[in-house]
């Protein structure tokens, strides 16, 4: 039998702000499971496959194999984490949770941190894609001996310039784009290069005599790899974490469920991916296999590898929009709350709503209002949303910013990412510092401190073993921190000693 007061507490529980965020899915037609599942391959599916394969030459496959297994279930309790964060703050994006969580500055902050990685990201798939379309063009005018220092068109299709800006071109349709349901083409492109790769990789293997050529050049193996470096290429492998809120807002019904089903869908499908890649290319290349498998590919002169090179730029080139796409929505996030502290007002209204429900809770022995009367005199107060609040509250952040300053947004970011692409020659150093500081963070500081912080503004029951996993990953997350930056300080010792 339930009691009044127990109905009374049901019926006011469905009015909370996170019952609106999370059960409600009429304000927004979004993706379904498996749309979100090939999201999430689209997104892990980038730079990473050339390097994954080496992680089997270096460890060996038990040991790989192990790697990946591991590396799946610690980012899946990461998420774990965030989403019961989400559940308990009642937001769902980094900025938003760490900003309930650690207050203001932390919602810049975090959202710097995604931005500056993820263009970091972009820069590097820029400069790879210029290297080997100017590559391409050095091939072809040597091969004829023309001199390219005293040809105007060969400096020009030689230049990197040429290829940023046709890069520009290709990818600015996509990166404007506000939802990543738009993004659906560029995923089945991105796949087909992924694909055409492995079935190219297989060809070599079974007919490597009639894929090869006299002039084909083998590089010697690699003698400095370490299981730490292993590690790394496999963390940096499955980096979605990034960009976990950005597809998991478009969902169409947004729960823990449907969130978990659609990313275990999407790392499973990345794992056999990455296990087909990594046994066909140490078969075809055994101990000479480069950290880089690029490095084995474009030493070759046999048609085969030709194709394959032409077949990497579609990897790079169709994985850029979904990296894009979160740190322009960080960038946004940034924007919006110093324009129009709508951030600011909505956790303002949350923190007060779960105030007053923690009171609530703790006076059950007081006499309640019917339902009805109760929730009006909330409304009244404005300590519950409204709909059109609700309604706001649910766009996402690309949806919610006008037009004037989401497109112009965009735009600046792309043009300085390929700006920075045409500039810079080295930037592995400076991608070694941020990917320490993203990686350490947006895996595992960020989803422990948010579900700490989180779980001691709810009344509801906490998980024992998630909050003692949360202590963990901060401690995980702050050693990882000083490790990565102590090997990328040696690594400039050692490039300063060899000069």
């Amino acid at each position: 039998m339930i009691h009044l007061k127990d109905q009374q507490d049901i019926e006011l529980s469905k009015c909370a702000p996170e019952n609106f965020e999370i059960s409600d899915s009429a304000w927004i037609k979004g993706l379904n499971t498996m749309q979100a599942a090939q999201a999430f391959v689209s997104t892990i599916i980038g730079a990473g496959v050339v390097s994954i394969p080496y992680v089997f030459a270096q460890a060996g496959y038990v040991v790989g194999i192990l790697m990946h297994l591991v590396m799946i279930a610690t980012l899946n309790f990461s998420v774990h984490l965030l989403l019961k964060s989400r559940e308990y703050s009642g937001f769902e994006s980094y900025g938003e949770i760490a900003y309930i969580c650690l207050g203001r500055p932390s919602v810049f902050i975090t959202n710097f941190i995604i931005t500056s990685a993820t263009s970091l990201i972009v820069v590097m798939y820029g400069m790879l894609f210029s290297n080997i379309c100017a590559s391409f063009a050095y091939n072809i005018y040597n091969s004829h001996q023309i001199s390219i220092q005293d040809n105007t068109l060969a400096m020009i299709f030689t230049s990197k310039l040429l290829y940023i800006i046709l890069l520009f071109l290709i990818l600015l349709p996509f990166v404007i784009k506000k939802s990543i349901k738009d993004l659906n083409i560029a995923g089945k492109i991105l796949f087909f290069g992924l694909t055409s790769l492995i079935v190219l990789l297989f060809a070599k293997i079974n007919f490597k005599s009639q894929l090869s050529s006299p002039n084909d050049k083998v590089v010697e193996p690699y003698k400095y790899g370490t299981l730490a470096d292993s590690s790394f290429i496999v963390m940096t492998a499955y980096g979605f974490m990034m960009s976990f809120f950005s597809i998991f807002t478009q969902l169409q019904v947004k729960t823990e469920s449907n969130g978990f089903k659609s990313l275990i869908i999407g790392m499973l499908a990345c794992f056999a991916i990455f296990m087909i890649l990594s046994t066909l290319a140490v078969t075809l290349y055994g101990n000479n296999l480069q950290p880089n498998l690029f490095d084995n590919i474009q030493v070759e002169a046999n048609a085969a590898s030709l194709i394959m090179r032409i077949l990497f730029l579609p990897i790079f080139v169709f994985n850029a929009p979904f990296v894009f796409l979160a740190g322009k929505e960080s960038l946004l996030m940034i924007i919006d709350d110093l324009t129009s502290d709508f951030i600011s007002n909505s956790i303002k209204k949350r923190l007060e709503f779960l105030k007053k429900q923690k009171m609530s809770s703790q006076n059950d022995n007081q006499w309640e209002a019917p339902i009805f009367e109760r929730q009006d005199e909330n409304n009244a107060n404005g300590d519950l949303p409204n709909d059109n609040e609700v309604n706001n509250q649910r766009q996402h952040i690309s949806e919610r910013m006008s037009n004037k300053i989401y497109y112009p947004t965009a735009v600046a970011l792309f043009v300085t990412q390929m700006f920075l692409s045409y500039v810079i020659n080295d930037i592995t150093i400076i991608i070694g510092f941020f990917t320490a500081i993203a990686e350490s963070s947006v895996n595992f500081i960020l989803p422990g401190l948010c579900f700490i912080m989180s779980s001691r503004m709810t009344d509801k029951k906490i998980n024992v073993l998630s909050l003692i996993g949360s202590y963990i990953y901060v401690v995980i997350g702050v050693c990882l921190f000083f490790f990565a930056m102590y090997r990328n300080i040696m690594k400039i010792k050692r490039t300063v000693a060899s000069i």
